[in-house]
């Protein structure tokens, strides 16, 4: 793996771990893609481009049962009793906040960015999108994915952060 993809690949799994911990008092592990696999009953999908400095495309894939546990930790209220406009709202701010921490860990210093607005997916029309990475992480032993698309473009060298120190 070169050093971008290394600093990008830790930044996402830092940068998930601390928001879904933070918001929802869940313990996250990085699994190995090839050893993951995501439950794809009622498998709900957002999406967030970034416009600057780079155009990529932000992906959440998360399952409904592990959207609504962690919708109870948040909310206070149980599941049956959460809008489903709240469960949209959490899962667009899980991955809003979780791009805004990526991008502000592996960018250079100083290196402004802007982000769209999170937006719901469609998942069939998803995963026909071959990512640039994928992570997969698991929270309450169900698995869930963030996929990045775009390009590595000739500037990244100048953009991230060298994971030398």
């Amino acid at each position: 793996m070169d050093p971008i993809q290394a600093t990008l690949r830790t930044g996402m799994t830092r940068a998930i771990r601390e928001v879904l911990e933070g918001m929802t008092f869940m313990p996250v592990e990085e699994l190995a893609s090839e050893d993951s696999e995501i439950a794809l009953a009622e498998l709900l999908c957002v999406s967030l481009l970034v416009h600057e400095p780079v155009q990529w495309e932000f992906k959440l894939f998360m399952p409904r049962n592990l959207l609504e546990e962690m919708g109870e930790a948040v909310y206070a209220e149980p599941r049956e009793e959460l809008a489903e406009s709240s469960l949209h709202d959490l899962l667009f701010e899980i991955l809003n906040t979780a791009a805004g921490r990526f991008l502000s860990e592996v960018l250079v210093d100083n290196q402004e960015f802007d982000l769209g607005l999170p937006e719901s997916c469609d998942y069939d029309s998803a995963i026909a999108d071959v990512p640039l990475m994928q992570w997969h992480f698991e929270a309450s032993e169900k698995t869930f994915a963030v996929t990045l698309l775009g390009t590595l473009t000739d500037n990244l060298t100048d953009l991230v952060r060298s994971n030398k120190k």
